[in-house]
């Protein structure tokens, strides 16, 4: 993973896919094909085709919840 900083959710209360992918050290095309399965590791928001993460579930997942990011 390069470079990737823990988003803050209170500024940031959600984030695309693609950067919600990069902590998992996963590509976009395989983040989206996990999220049309619903196997992405984190809850995904479906808005049409647009797909958010909520950045504390991400956080949550990555064992960043209590952390200041």
């Amino acid at each position: 993973m390069k470079d990737w900083t823990p988003p803050d959710a209170a500024k940031t209360p959600t984030v695309s896919i693609d950067e919600a992918r990069k902590p998992f050290g996963i590509g976009r095309s395989l983040a989206y094909d996990l999220a049309a399965r619903d196997e992405f590791p984190v809850r995904i928001i479906r808005c049409g085709k647009l797909l958010r993460v909520p950045t504390a579930d991400l956080l949550e997942v990555l064992g960043l919840a209590g952390s200041a990011a």
